[in-house]
């Protein structure tokens, strides 16, 4: 047989293969314990009134995944986690942001705030419940390292590099990592009131922060 089909018929038959979970490689897993991992995403103010406006502190902790960890080409991700469980405004993490974040934020405000991030012009939380990022470990010196992190959103992927630490201490994997995005990087458009008078910066700024424990 002609070499070309061979390989015709080899690539045929690789695309037809069943992905692979995590579970099925036989690498070391890590699962991801939730009351030790959470995404801090801050958000900024803009618009001529700006001054009316708050700066926001949006709160994910309810993080499902599992992570693989070998050499570098064999370590990677997986995450889950819902909008609907996100929290707006958490008064401890006000006050621990400190500077920008010092006033105060009324419970109407953040429903408020909440309520215009889980619409349809924002999240759409109801039609896309979830939101997933598949991450792969790019390198690796010493604890720093380069992530490549592929985010499932509204039914869009939007894939980046990410610079962070990663740690191990005994049967504990720990990676931490801070990045700017931009809203449009995520599919993303501000909210604005007041005809855009009073809106959301373009800017989110993330701080994650994730442990896992070896299964």
């Amino acid at each position: 047989m002609n070499n070309r089909y061979t390989l015709l018929i080899l690539y045929v038959l690789f695309l037809c293969l069943p992905s692979q979970s995590l579970a099925d490689t036989g690498l070391p897993r890590y699962e991801i314990d939730k009351n030790h991992s959470f995404i801090s995403v801050y958000t900024d103010k803009a618009g001529l009134l700006k001054r009316l406006g708050h700066r926001h502190i949006i709160s994910i902790r309810d993080i499902e995944g599992q992570v693989l960890f070998h050499t570098v080409k064999d370590s990677s991700a997986k995450l889950r986690f819902s909008p609907n469980d996100f929290v707006i405004d958490d008064p401890a993490e006000r006050t621990k942001a400190g500077k920008g974040f010092s006033s105060e934020v009324s419970d109407k405000d953040a429903a408020g705030t909440r309520r215009n991030m889980l619409s349809k012009k924002l999240l759409d939380s109801e039609s896309y419940p979830h939101i997933k990022v598949d991450i792969s470990l790019l390198s690796l010196k010493e604890q720093q390292a380069e992530f490549l992190a592929t985010i499932d959103i509204k039914g869009q992927t939007f894939t980046y590099k990410i610079p962070g630490e990663l740690k191990m201490s005994g049967n504990k994997l720990n990676v931490t990592a801070e990045f700017v995005l931009n809203h449009g990087g995520i599919g993303l458009k501000p909210f604005s009131a007041a005809a855009g008078a009073v809106k959301v910066a373009k800017t989110l700024h993330f701080k994650v922060s994730l442990q896992a424990n070896r299964i």
